[in-house]
């Protein structure tokens, strides 16, 4: 196998992405940032649902890295989904301890990899946003390098976007190099956090109205003036104790019997 990213000039703190196109990129770029891990005694961590140890005993032994604990694989819900919840600083807490066992037992530091691709479909992609860009404080405090993975063909344009802008380094070529299109934390955060404001205004507003829809229909069906009675398939559904009155009749249940 031919690899050719250089991998050799990052350090501690940095948080790397790749957007790829096709598999093959994909896989050479995440086998040699796990090989040269393992070469410079660190623990290695990886977070990607397709299976690549067959293919990484092709540069290594990976079983017995795996065997040794320097080399462990992860799903995404053991790093990024506990009981199913993406809670952001749950994930960073969970990185922390990584970083404290690779220190404990004698690493040099920490190294994760992980495909997230997976993020498109989730329903709260936004957080999975917030994760993205804590991370830019939270990693230059630790011994921690973190390259994520995105499958481009796959996210939409706009979730893309976010991605990339949240990624201070990228991998392009045969190069890691700064990212043009990065935008700080504290920026990132604020401007994504006034989307999610106005999005919980306007839920906020919705709920409003349709309590108040709620109000005004119990108040009309416990009205002792007015007979309401629902109709579904030609049979009575339901009724309110004013129709049972107004019809004479003795209960609902003989109400319901009648078509």
């Amino acid at each position: 196998m031919t690899i050719h990213v250089n991998f050799t000039k990052i350090e501690p703190g940095d948080h790397l992405c790749l957007l790829y196109d096709e598999k093959e990129s994909k896989l050479y770029t995440e086998i040699l940032f796990i090989v040269e891990g393992l070469k410079e005694n660190e623990l290695v961590v990886v977070c990607d649902e397709e299976e690549i140890v067959s293919t990484l005993n092709e540069v290594v032994d990976a079983e017995s890295f795996m065997e040794r604990g320097q080399l462990v694989f992860l799903s995404k819900e053991e790093l990024y989904l506990e009981e199913g919840i993406l809670d952001v600083e749950k994930i960073l807490e969970s990185i922390a301890e990584y970083n404290e066992k690779a220190l404990i037992e004698g690493y040099k530091g920490l190294r994760i990899v992980g495909d997230a691709t997976w993020i498109q479909t989730h329903p709260k992609a936004e957080r999975f946003l917030e994760f993205e860009a804590k991370l830019n404080r939270f990693l230059p405090l630790t011994r921690c390098k973190m390259l994520c993975l995105f499958d481009e063909r796959k996210l939409n344009p706009d979730l893309l976007l976010k991605l990339l802008q949240s990624h201070p380094k990228v991998v392009s070529g045969e190069e890691v190099s700064l990212n043009p299109n990065y935008i700080p934390p504290e920026l990132f955060l604020k401007e994504l956090w006034k989307d999610e404001t106005i999005q919980r205004l306007i839920e906020r507003k919705f709920r409003k109205e349709l309590d108040e829809v709620e109000r005004k229909f119990k108040l009309l069906f416990h009205s002792p003036f007015d007979a309401i009675i629902f109709v579904k398939d030609s049979k009575v559904s339901s009724c309110n104790p004013t129709a049972l009155k107004m019809l004479a009749i003795g209960g609902l249940g003989i109400l319901l019997a009648k078509k």
